[in-house]
């Protein structure tokens, strides 16, 4: 029937004949009711070997089942459908040859009959350049992601060069810092030669100046003890000043010597501080008084010279600064943090000019040139107290005294 009305319509005979696409017709049940010429050349058989056939016969093997499933669905709910769709499909030829084809479904009803016409196009070379096309993309994504991989690789590269650049630039930097302070330090010691020259000769001086004459009047008062005993005094005064002189330029030879290593034991910081005050009593003056206050023990792992030469040098100071019957306070505590020594005394105070300084090499404050002294003391305390992480600062007013503070911190102990 549908044959007949084809071929008796001459628009539609030319149409289904020489279109570029297959044209195929079947029935409400899929049985194949009409192919075009396309429709047999695009699948290999002759018109009669199709007509009546279900269209699964154009469908792989493997893919018949799904197909009629999906037909049955079509056909209780049929719909105009255009080619493409999302859908990847197959036709497979009388050859068993399989090709990748798009279908358009147009339903529609002839004598109330539903029919399906569909369009069937054979889309093997663009889906050939599709897949070339793919493959072009695949190749240059995989170029993109070695690009990318170089251009990682590079930075990685520079990176790793700029780290050896700025290891280099940093070692050039050290070095030049190195020999900075090796420079200053040629020039600290020049500087300390120069003082040294000055206050030997300064210091030095008086002392055996005072030896030499009370020898020559000891020789004199021969057979008079109470004179010569005077003089005698003054000669142990003048040599045990001499020996501070002495220990305080030791002092800092050993401290250089110890800073790149040093001895380390356990010592009691209570039973060092009564031996250095003990042997500090001797230089007192009589009404003069002494107050240490502290815990029972106090037990640290640290070096016993650096930390009797800090304590002797800041209680001998408290001792020397301080007025006739003044009273020099020593106090030692405990705390979270590390050992808090607390050295104060009610002396001639320290001019707030000269406070900047007073850690400083032979430095002085001005208000103490009557005052025998090296000017070395405080120094030393400073450069110990640095070698076992400890600090040091101070309070003081002019005429009023000075508080010494020293903390050796947990790390020390």
């Amino acid at each position: 029937m549908l044959e007949r009305l084809i071929k008796n319509d001459s628009i539609a005979d030319i149409i289904f004949s020489y279109s570029n696409e297959g044209m195929i017709i079947s029935d409400g049940f899929g049985k194949i009711q009409y192919a075009n010429p396309k429709a047999l050349e695009m699948f290999k058989y002759e018109y009669d070997e199709l007509l009546g056939k279900t269209i699964e016969i154009l469908v792989p093997e493997n893919l018949r089942n799904h197909h009629k499933g999906n037909r049955t669905n079509y056909e209780q709910s049929p719909s105009n459908r255009f080619m493409g769709a999302g859908r990847h499909l197959l036709g497979r030829s009388k050859d068993n040859s399989t090709f990748p084809v798009e279908i358009s479904l147009s339903p529609f009803q002839f004598e109330g009959e539903k029919y399906i016409l569909s369009f069937i196009a054979n889309i093997s070379k663009r889906k050939e350049q599709e897949d070339k096309l793919n493959e072009m993309v695949r190749a240059l994504d995989h170029s993109s992601k070695e690009l990318h991989r170089l251009n990682k690789h590079l930075e990685e590269k520079v990176d790793e060069r700029t780290l050896e650049l700025a290891e280099s630039i940093k070692k050039l930097k050290d070095s030049q810092n190195a020999t900075e302070k090796a420079l200053e330090r040629e020039k600290q010691v020049n500087s300390l030669k120069s003082n040294f020259v000055s206050t030997a000769s300064h210091e030095f001086r008086t002392p055996l100046g005072t030896i030499l004459t009370s020898l020559s009047l000891i020789k004199q008062w021969d057979g008079k003890p109470d004179k010569q005993d005077k003089h005698f005094k003054r000669i142990e005064s003048s040599v045990d000043y001499l020996l501070r002189i002495l220990n305080d330029l030791l002092a800092i030879e050993k401290s250089d010597v110890m800073e790149t290593s040093y001895a380390k034991e356990e010592i009691d910081l209570v039973d060092i501080t009564n031996q250095v005050i003990n042997d500090l009593k001797s230089t007192s003056h009589q009404k003069q008084s002494i107050s240490f206050e502290h815990p029972s023990k106090i037990k640290l792992t640290s070096n016993d010279y650096l930390i009797r030469n800090i304590m002797s040098n800041l209680i001998g100071n408290a001792i020397k600064y301080t007025k006739e019957d003044g009273i020099i306070i020593v106090k030692i505590t405990e705390n979270k943090n590390g050992i808090s020594i607390l050295i104060q005394d009610n002396g001639m105070g320290i001019p707030i000019a000269d406070q900047p300084n007073i850690f400083e090499q032979f430095y002085r404050s001005g208000n103490t040139v009557s005052t025998v002294g090296t000017g070395l003391g405080l120094y030393i305390v400073k450069k110990n107290l640095e070698l076992i992480n400890g600090s040091i600062r101070f309070e003081s007013e002019e005429k009023v005294g000075s508080k010494f503070f020293v903390n050796i911190p947990k790390t020390e102990l």
